[in-house]
């Protein structure tokens, strides 16, 4: 039987034991005599992603990965870059995502076996350089005025503060940058965040676990959800 989940935007979420009761649920489109329904599969729910970090892999190409690997359900590699003096330098670090619900611990390179760490990215915090705030980057932001890191003030990236200014966070108010990883705000981005690609849940639903326990840990939540 399917677990069903209501949405606040008016879809619901089933959640199936089996990929046979998945696909029955596929064929359904109607509920009773006259309710039309489409069921597809969620969209990112029904797959996981993991980190690998090998130089083993440095001469092929991100398809090549995925070949090579789809024997072990990898569908997807995304390899890890950052670009420094206007050059674009490649890590030896790859986003593997996976066709199944569980992670695997390891994954097999040839002869060689590589361990398979949990994928958690960071919360979208000053990708925003305009407004500072969380959860997206300055070309969807909404604000009318860039707002400085520093002091909280807006004026423009080329201005400096003024002398005297105190630092202060945009978010909290609080002594100390905007940028810091290191105050509540922050810190609680990254529990929801952990919460969400750890149990492999939607975000209202990993936001909802650690708002309503502000008390609790993501290990704590996690522990309640898995027990």
């Amino acid at each position: 039987m399917a677990n069903v989940t209501r949405h606040s935007s008016g879809y619901f979420l089933l959640q199936t034991s089996s990929s046979k009761q998945s696909e029955q649920l596929e064929k359904t489109e109607l509920l009773g005599e006259s309710h039309a329904v489409h069921i597809s599969p969620h969209k990112c729910m029904n797959f996981t992603k993991g980190v690998i970090k090998t130089s083993d892999l440095k001469d092929m190409s991100q398809q090549e990965i995925i070949a090579n690997m789809h024997s072990q359900d990898v569908i997807d590699c995304k390899r890890i870059s950052f670009v420094r003096d206007s050059k674009t330098i490649d890590k030896n670090t790859y986003i593997l995502t996976f066709n199944r619900l569980q992670l695997p611990s390891t994954v097999y390179l040839g002869y060689l076996r590589v361990r398979v760490e949990q994928y958690i990215p960071r919360p979208l915090r000053c990708t925003c350089t305009k407004c500072q705030k969380f959860g997206h980057h300055h070309s969807r932001c909404r604000g009318t005025v860039s707002v400085c890191y520093r002091c909280s003030v807006s004026h423009s990236q080329e201005t400096s503060c003024a002398s005297d200014a105190p630092v202060k966070c945009v978010n909290c108010s609080g002594d100390h940058l905007s940028s810091s990883k290191q105050y509540p705000k922050y810190q609680q981005e990254q529990e929801i965040i952990k919460l969400k690609y750890t149990l492999n849940i939607p975000f209202p639903e990993a936001r909802k676990g650690i708002l309503s326990k502000p008390s609790l840990s993501y290990a704590s939540v996690a522990t309640v959800k898995t027990s």
